[in-house]
């Protein structure tokens, strides 16, 4: 009985105060929108993959100690692909080809390189603020990896099944996501400042009521 009484004061302190609540929502919507669509700096994101093919042996035994030994062998691909080799010639293919000038820290910082589980699939990520470039950065990246990998490893075994393609759709930031947290924080907020305002007012009508009395009771001595 006393829950569905609380309940009744709070939707009838939330019914006093909606109109309040829901422009302090809204501003906070707002403003997040206006922070993701005019300041945040979208990222786009390019991935090619890349094939570590394995000879074909008869042997089962010798196929499973191959196939262990070349999921190692992904590690130091990995590796080889971050490594000074490949993103010095991949700044000077993309400054030589695309006209694209980057730092080696900033090519460094535009990839993430990742593996499918217990498979021999590399996806090579570029992330960059316009779209064409990240896909050139992972074109490039992948392109001077396979020819690296052959000169270095004397590997004729890196293929490249999935070429990079620009996407037009940033990864960041999350537009709606970014809006539905300002409108929840707007909320929030509203709903602190109204209960604030309520306290106040409230503490104010108790500090009038007991001067009042107090006013009464002077001037009841008064008249006696």
């Amino acid at each position: 009985m006393q829950n569905t009484h609380g309940f009744e004061l709070f939707f009838s302190f939330i019914k006093r105060y909606i109109v309040i609540i829901i422009s302090l929502a809204l501003l906070g919507g707002i403003i997040a929108g206006a922070v993701t669509f005019y300041l945040l700096t979208p990222k786009y994101s390019s991935r090619a993959q890349v094939l570590i093919a394995l000879p074909e042996k008869n042997d089962i035994s010798v196929q499973i100690e191959e196939v262990n030994v070349n999921l190692q062998m992904v590690e130091t691909y990995k590796s080889l692909i971050l490594g000074d080799l490949v993103l010095e010639q991949t700044q000077a293919k993309l400054a030589n080809e695309q006209q694209v000038q980057l730092t080696a820290k900033e090519l460094l910082k535009s990839l993430r390189i990742s593996q499918d589980e217990n498979s021999m699939l590399l996806n090579i990520t570029a992330t960059y603020t316009k779209p064409q470039i990240a896909e050139q950065i992972a074109t490039a990246t992948t392109e001077v990896f396979q020819e690296i990998s052959k000169e270095v490893i004397h590997s004729n075994e890196i293929i490249i099944i999935s070429k990079a393609k620009a996407n037009n759709i940033p990864i960041f930031p999350n537009n709606p996501l970014n809006i539905l947290i300002g409108l929840i924080l707007g909320f929030m907020f509203s709903i602190g400042c109204v209960f604030f305002h309520h306290k106040w007012q409230k503490n104010e009508a108790d500090k009038s009521s007991n001067t009042l009395r107090y006013n009464y009771r002077v001037l009841k001595m008064l008249d006696s």
